[in-house]
């Protein structure tokens, strides 16, 4: 399935909400100093997974957190690895 029919299967998420996403994992990367492979990894997860569930907005950047940590985990020194506490924080305690 390629990227863009994957897109068109999602209820509420639309092509411009990407962007607003990596923008924001971007910043945590940089907070963080992870490395390059780890965004690259993080962006790739985000859409495999989106190509494959339902995701609806409020649970967008969610997901990206989660494939970040996920990234972060096999790319980057564990001392490098943002904490579940973290990510709550950064998402303003949006998620539990």
């Amino acid at each position: 399935m390629s990227s863009a029919t994957a897109m068109d299967q999602q209820p509420e998420i639309q092509w411009h909400m990407r962007p607003c996403l990596v923008d924001f994992l971007v910043e945590i990367h940089f907070t963080f100093r992870l490395r390059p492979e780890t965004l690259y990894l993080t962006l790739n997860i985000v859409d495999r997974y989106v190509s494959r569930r339902i995701v609806y907005t409020k649970h967008y950047q969610l997901v990206g957190c989660a494939a970040l940590w996920i990234a972060a985990k096999f790319e980057d020194a564990k001392e490098r690895v943002p904490t579940l506490t973290d990510l709550v924080q950064i998402c303003r305690e949006t998620y539990d």
